[in-house]
């Protein structure tokens, strides 16, 4: 088990920002701002290895299953069952195995 760091600000309908490498949940700061101004809760992990973020040891712990098992276990955590989602980089393979296993929505 790990522990991410994480952005969760605004309320109403969610929305998932996931970064690429080798970024961070704060390069999303200004999309973060303007969302949650106009009525959405923003969720924005440091994924796992980034940021504030845990750093487990070996490649391994790397594969996206893990990453994805992260995110999907940081959604349930946040009792999230619909959200939109924005990635970038890496995290947009991220987005894409999670539309595939949690039918979200993915904005290219």
């Amino acid at each position: 088990m790990i522990t991410l760091n994480v952005i969760d600000v605004g309320t109403g309908p969610a929305v998932l920002l996931l970064h690429g490498f080798p970024d961070r949940a704060t390069m999303w700061r200004h999309q973060i701002e303007a969302l949650s101004a106009v009525g959405y809760r923003v969720i924005a992990p440091d994924l796992r290895g980034f940021g504030e973020s845990d750093r487990p040891d070996g490649v391994d712990a790397y594969a996206l299953e893990h990453i994805l098992g992260d995110v999907t276990g940081l959604l349930d955590v946040l009792d999230v069952w619909c959200a939109a989602v924005a990635a970038h980089d890496w995290g947009a393979l991220v987005a894409w195995a999670l539309a595939g296993v949690r039918g979200l929505e993915v904005v290219p």
